[in-house]
């Protein structure tokens, strides 16, 4: 990623450090899951006729149940807002390979459509070919998820006849009427004249859903 560099030298010395930290708590652990399973062998074999209460009581007394605890929460510092508060897929990847930032981009930034049409949460058969029906039906569930996910006051998406902004406002017109977004503040931005504009930018969760508009509506 352009601006970003980091050394070999200093990976490999970060590396050694967290082996050298954690190798000798990785050897107890690995201990201690051989135990258990020792001991859940012997179980079966010494219990043929299986009875899951004893089983049950057998691993909570050697430690591999433990009872249900109270609800906790886990507090954690300096984490990413992309991680902390965003609901959307996360993908992790090395920043030294150019490549995989892209493909991890690329994972957050998709057509819906095309989804859609491709997957089976629009039922039917996809075929080898295009299907008009199916992507007619791919257009309509889009539009009623826009009208779950950023409704519009008094209108349909798929009442919609022209979009354009105004006075930083989104608007959509349906005949001669000027409607708005319930939530104002769900309209980021836009590409194209304001009179015109080529596609639209709604935000919703912290999500960004980018609307592209045909010029020859």
């Amino acid at each position: 990623m352009p601006g970003l560099n980091i050394s070999s030298d200093y990976f490999w010395k970060t590396f050694e450090d967290i082996v050298e930290r954690f190798s000798e708590r990785n050897r107890e652990l690995l201990n201690e899951r051989e135990n258990l399973q020792s001991k859940i062998d012997d179980w079966h074999i010494q219990n043929k006729d299986f009875n899951s209460e004893e089983y049950k009581n057998f691993l909570t007394d050697i430690g591999y149940i433990h009872p249900r605890s109270p609800d906790f929460k886990i507090k954690t510092w300096n984490v990413d807002p992309e991680i902390r508060k965003i609901a959307g897929p996360q993908l992790v990847v090395p920043v030294m390979n150019a490549r995989f930032a892209l493909n991890a981009t690329n994972a957050r930034w998709g057509s819906l459509y095309d989804a859609l049409y491709g997957t089976d949460v629009i039922p039917g058969e996809r075929g080898g070919s295009f299907n008009k029906n199916r992507a007619i039906e791919a257009i309509a569930y889009v539009r009623k998820f826009l009208d779950d996910i950023a409704p519009i006051d008094e209108l349909s998406w798929r009442e919609i006849s022209n979009i354009k902004i105004k006075n930083k406002n989104l608007i959509f017109l349906s005949d001669k009427d000027e409607k708005y977004l319930k939530n104002k503040d769900q309209f980021i931005g836009f590409n194209g004249e304001a009179e015109n504009p080529r596609s639209i930018l709604i935000k919703n969760n912290n999500l960004h859903i980018e609307i592209s508009i045909d010029p020859n509506r």
